[in-house]
């Protein structure tokens, strides 16, 4: 009953903020999750399924979801990074059409005094953050989640304790009554999704007619794991082993804005909005194939010419909004 509640509750607060002012598109950052509602595997909850439901009936909208945390209780039984490794997304983060972010350390640096004698950062610049729940324990039938990372700050440890939330290791904000106080600081998969949501909606107002799965695409699309990452989960480099551990725990990397909404010179982003229904069943028969879109790169033949033997990279990302089961 309390899972059909969020979901009711979610859905009112997106109609309310709409009702307000109809005529404008919204990033929904939505940094709440509950590690009781959800079966913790990757299985839809009702929940999840709402937000599914909200993003793709009728009027689309952009959820942009939290990945949920790693307890310190967590690190004290399982250790970084074990304990991330083990500790699922959290409900509703594994809705199929939200955004859902998780969290990497950026910050080492705890600045000495006799509080934190002993102490230093648990995750490498670059890591994954040890607040960070991941999806390395589902089957892969469910989806990649969190499907990027965002800074969220560190944890400092002397070995056998840990503390979160500590200022050197933790982002910077501003505090929720500035007559009081002018800055405070957030951390763990919440400051991670006030931050790609701050990212999406920079990109949405430089192209506002984008649809909300193509400014999702592009951020994914835009995402690159750092070394640390990579030296951390990324082997043996194979597809079932090390890349399946990488998108399992950190998505697909590190959205960058610059690299999400600009074309360069080595560099050309080409999206295409359509409609597409690659399947379909009879009930005569299995799901068979239907549709399918062929596309030319408008690339002028004399600098395909001039390139020779170059080697170029290219990256695909789908982005598309499923219906959720009824």
């Amino acid at each position: 009953t309390s899972v059909k509640l969020y979901g009711r509750v979610t859905e009112q607060a997106a109609l309310l903020a709409e009702i307000s002012n109809p005529t404008i598109e919204r990033v929904y950052c939505m940094a709440v999750t509950d590690p009781q509602s959800g079966s913790n595997d990757g299985q839809p909850s009702s929940w999840s399924a709402s937000i599914d439901k909200i993003s793709s009936d009728g009027h689309k909208r952009l959820f942009i979801v939290s990945a949920g945390n790693v307890q310190m209780t967590d690190l004290q039984a399982k250790n970084y990074p074990d304990a991330c490794l083990m500790k699922s997304v959290e409900d509703p983060a594994q809705a199929w059409n939200a955004l859902t972010v998780g969290a990497y350390s950026t910050d080492m640096t705890i600045q000495p005094n006799i509080y934190t004698r002993g102490y230093s950062a648990v995750a490498q610049s670059g890591e994954l953050s040890p607040y960070s729940s991941t999806s390395n324990t589902w089957k892969s039938q469910w989806p990649i989640k969190p499907e990027v990372v965002c800074a969220g700050g560190n944890v400092a440890t002397d070995g056998a304790n840990f503390i979160d939330g500590h200022d050197d290791l933790s982002m910077l904000t501003l505090h929720k009554d500035i007559s009081r106080r002018l800055f405070d600081t957030i951390w763990a998969t919440s400051a991670a999704t006030a931050q790609c949501s701050s990212i999406a909606s920079e990109l949405w107002a430089s192209y506002p007619n984008m649809t909300p799965e193509t400014v999702r695409g592009l951020l994914v699309h835009s995402a690159r794991w750092t070394d640390a990452m990579k030296n951390q989960f990324g082997y043996p480099d194979t597809k079932t082993q090390g890349r399946r551990k990488l998108l399992r725990t950190c998505g697909y990397g590190v959205p960058d804005l610059e690299r999400a909404k600009d074309t360069f010179n080595n560099r050309v982003n080409m999206i295409i909005e359509g409609e597409i229904q690659p399947y379909e069943k009879t009930q005569s028969s299995n799901p068979k194939m239907k549709e399918m879109h062929l596309h030319s790169l408008p690339w002028p033949e004399s600098v395909l010419q001039s390139l020779e033997n170059t080697k170029v990279k290219v990256r695909i990302t789908l982005s598309y909004f499923i219906e959720p089961g009824r």
